[in-house]
């Protein structure tokens, strides 16, 4: 039987999710086979299933996901996809907030998501007609659950200072793994069209005999070819502002090829270093880029994306476009650039 709650957490956040699983059962009457939560063994993961399977299985079945956000909660990468895969799926997100945390500490993270501190009886009321609502169940008789909510209340002002604070992670890995999450929640989001794509893609394959209709089918509804093409125009709407002269020390700095200048292009190149599109190496007369300049770094952006996706495309793929430019579409090959790019250097 599916499990509609699924309670995300610490596991080291333990003494505090029990008493708040018991919450559930004695103050709102909710039957612990309905409760998923990994740290009760009568709620978690049977022994010897895999950690990871469960877990994303337990998140597709939930009808209601309630993260309870602590210091602990930010710590853990699985926390933090729980989280990116329940945006994801759209499931009814209903999140508690611990304290010392306050709203300053989440806003990056949880923008326009409505958090309630777990710790204020009124605030608290106001989650449970919510969580009611989400459930399709009746509203709670108050006189039950303002008795187990006070018991609650009481226990949690002693727990919430024997909360451990996590160790402190150094900014950059925790911007890491922030971009990561929104990383799988745009590949997700891209799986989850995709998916609709091919079944339409499908239906109309199946009542299609000519092979000329196919083909057209075919691209209308590839969308690897339709990604590969706004990449191309998003390249190339940030190359064409630069000079011919910057394009070439791009594509040498993309290749880690040096660029040295010669006689007929020093006025560009001079050019080019007053407008800071550059700088120039006057002991070897070598040019590097300014990647703080900001038409310059959004080009590097641009064409290193477009490269990213050539690089992971299927072979297929490739073959096709070799065929169609006769040409290896790569950002190695200068020709790609001057016919595929429309980059003149």
């Amino acid at each position: 039987m599916p499990r509609e709650i699924f309670i995300s957490h610490s596991a080291e956040d333990k003494i505090l999710v029990g008493p708040f699983v018991d919450l559930l059962q004695t103050g709102m009457n909710i039957s612990i086979e309905n409760i998923f939560c990994s740290s009760i063994p009568s709620s978690g993961i049977p022994s010897g299933q895999d950690f990871v399977d469960y877990i994303k299985n337990k998140l597709k079945d939930a009808r209601v996901v309630i993260p309870i956000i602590t210091r602990k909660f930010f710590a853990s990468q699985f926390c933090l996809c729980e989280m990116g895969a329940t945006w994801i799926s759209g499931k009814r997100f209903l999140p508690l907030l611990v304290p010392p945390l306050t709203y300053g500490d989440i806003k990056g993270v949880l923008l326009r998501t409505q958090v309630t501190y777990i710790n204020e009886p009124d605030k608290l009321d106001s989650w449970v007609d919510d969580f009611c609502k989400a459930m399709g169940m009746e509203k709670l008789s108050f006189a039950r659950w303002g008795e187990k909510r006070d018991e609650f209340l009481k226990d949690l002002s002693e727990i919430i200072p024997r909360l451990e604070a996590p160790s402190i992670v150094p900014q950059n890995q925790h911007q890491k793994v922030l971009d990561e999450l929104d990383s799988y929640k745009e590949q997700l989001g891209e799986e989850l069209k995709e998916k609709e794509c091919l079944q339409e893609y499908i239906s109309k394959l199946e009542g299609i005999k000519d092979q000329e209709e196919v083909v057209k089918v075919k691209k209308r509804y590839t969308s690897i070819e339709d990604t590969y093409k706004d990449l191309v125009e998003k390249a190339k709407e940030k190359l064409d502002p630069l000079p011919n002269i910057v394009v070439e020390c791009l594509f040498k700095y993309l290749n880690k090829d040096p660029m040295h200048v010669s006689l007929e292009d020093q006025k560009e190149v001079f050019l080019a270093q007053d407008n800071d599109y550059i700088y120039i190496n006057t002991d070897d007369y070598t040019c590097s880029l300014n990647t703080e300049d900001l038409t310059v770094n959004e080009a590097i952006e641009a064409v290193c994306n477009l490269g990213a996706f050539l690089s992971k495309a299927n072979a297929n793929f490739i073959d096709e476009k070799t065929k169609e430019y006769k040409l290896a579409p790569s950002l190695g090959n200068r020709r790609f650039w001057v016919q595929v790019l429309r980059q003149h250097f």
